[in-house]
């Protein structure tokens, strides 16, 4: 009973993760939600990745944080962000930290990988729409110039952070409320 309540909430999860990926993420839909339950669903919708190569993942979520705006939005920012990471392995084992935390009256969401780190000459440009360090054809180069569409869609601010092979991604939202 304990094993099929558990693969229930994660095929959940899982429907819900695929819900918010396929709704439109520009439409003006913001409302009050609870962010963490969006930020492990859109984890959840990824696992096979990391299943397939060997990638370790850890998140650290509050699960009281409430948010006003797009939860598609939220969802699509966490899922660009691990997919680069994982994109960005070259084939080597990597740890994903995803953080979501209250700092404040701000909520940070902190991408951490532990990959092969971004050149600090491509730091300026990485959220310039089409740049990519991938050959033609291989990436779009609109991934992070995403992100930093749906980051500003929630009033927030998104920052990088490169060196000793740690990237991170910290992003600051504005904080609504806490569940009761």
């Amino acid at each position: 009973i304990n094993l099929c309540s558990k693969a229930a909430e994660k095929t959940t999860s899982f429907i819900r993760g695929i819900k918010g990926q396929s709704s439109s993420i520009n439409a003006n839909n913001n409302e009050k939600f609870n962010a963490s339950q969006i930020t492990i669903d859109a984890i959840n919708l990824l696992e096979f990745k990391f299943k397939q190569s060997q990638n370790k993942l850890v998140s650290k979520i509050d699960e009281s944080i409430i948010l006003t705006g797009n939860p598609r939005g939220l969802s699509q920012i966490v899922t660009n962000l691990v997919n680069n990471a994982l994109e960005a392995s070259e084939g080597k084992t990597i740890t994903i930290t995803v953080t979501l935390k209250k700092e404040d009256n701000k909520v940070n969401l902190i991408v951490e990988d532990t990959g092969p780190g971004i050149p600090e000459e491509n730091l300026m440009r990485i959220f310039d729409p089409f740049f990519s360090t991938k050959p033609f054809g291989e990436s779009s180069g609109l991934g992070l110039g995403i992100v930093k569409d749906l980051v500003n869609q929630f009033d927030g601010i998104i920052e990088v952070k490169s060196n000793n092979r740690i990237t991170q991604f910290i992003i600051k939202l504005p904080l609504t409320d806490l569940i009761k």
